[in-house]
């Protein structure tokens, strides 16, 4: 049990770069605090699901209703995105398309992460034969022409790689030796040692995948293929009123707006989260200017320490070899 609590120890130490003692998700939200595009896109995932959950409350219209007097009617108080070409307003149509938004987001996220995340890291753990079947069987199929089959195998498999390729440099570190050494099994290993230490690029991931589940399925909602009609979704809207944008351009200006801002809102997030998830820029945290141990910082400041470093190094040098010139003269 000692030799089993030395291990958790070990294979944590150094991994995440946080704070000993203090609440990592704490400190990851004040790292993107730091960030004023990573606090753009926490608005815009927050205003989304606000958005998406307060849909009935919010809204001032059934988004179904169609009053043939108002159509094509522009934005004003009472219709505050106007509305489309049967008088239906566009606002409450926006709002709870963010509902089918966030639920196609969701459910493609987590059925990716529950299904692709564990083949890629018993692939690669287990390595050999095990590891080039599944990669192959991963290239066959994300090769397959089927536009539905391919959408579908991509979302499933990009998870793989990613928490494939983690595994293949975590797996080689000395805690996952010790671990092993102690006859700790290989699947108490994988999932008690080295998955906490790739959760980071999977949490990047996930928002990467959740931008492309919004675009996939605007997109085929705009082909008619996604959501069913009268259904509001921001693909549909834009289908339906791309031939009528010329003189009411109001129509597709809404929900085409709504779908780049979250999926830009996003992405951002996701850069923020990669950046105070990574670990790396801690090991120059004893030079900032608070030296409290295991300080983070951002990139940037670790940049520039680093310049310290190899400056400072540079000059030991220096001195250590006048030092020793001096006393061969002597």
């Amino acid at each position: 049990m000692v030799q089993e609590a030395k291990i958790n120890s070990i294979s944590l130490k150094g991994q995440t770069g946080f704070i000993k003692g203090r609440s990592p998700w704490l400190q990851v939200l004040r790292e993107l605090a730091r960030s004023r595009t990573s606090l753009f896109g926490l608005s815009v995932v927050v205003t989304l699901v606000l958005a998406a959950i307060l849909a009935p409350v919010i809204a001032p219209a059934d988004p179904l209703a169609m009053d043939i007097k108002a159509r094509f009617a522009r934005p004003c108080a009472e219709h505050l995105f106007g509305t489309d070409n049967f008088g239906r307003d566009i606002f409450s149509r926006v709002l709870y398309g963010a509902q089918v938004s966030l639920q196609v987001g969701i459910v493609s996220v987590v059925f990716a992460l529950a299904i692709g995340a564990p083949i890629g890291a018993i692939a690669s753990f287990a390595g050999g034969t095990v590891d080039d079947i599944v990669m192959r069987v991963m290239d066959a199929l994300l090769a397959f022409p089927t536009i539905m089959l391919a959408l579908l195998l991509r979302f499933v498999l990009g998870p793989s790689i990613t928490v494939r390729s983690s595994v293949l440099s975590e797996r080689e570190k000395d805690y996952v030796t010790a671990a092993l050494s102690i006859g700790q099994t290989r699947l108490k290993v994988l999932f008690q040692h080295i998955l906490p230490n790739v959760l980071a690029p999977l949490i990047v991931m996930a928002t990467v995948l959740f931008a492309n589940a919004i675009l996939i399925e605007a997109s085929m909602s705009f082909l008619g293929i996604g959501t069913p009609p009268p259904q509001p979704s921001w693909g549909t809207m834009l289908s339906d009123g791309r031939q009528f944008m010329a003189n009411h351009p109001h129509i597709v200006l809404f929900p085409g707006l709504a779908i780049s801002f979250v999926v830009l809102g996003v992405n951002l997030l996701g850069d923020g989260l990669r950046d105070a998830l990574d670990p790396r820029p801690a090991q120059f945290a004893p030079l900032s200017r608070d030296r409290s141990p295991g300080r983070r910082v951002g990139p940037g400041v670790a940049k520039q320490q680093g310049k310290e470093v190899i400056g400072k190094t540079q000059s030991s040098s220096r001195i250590t070899g006048r030092t020793a010139e001096a006393e061969r003269q002597g």
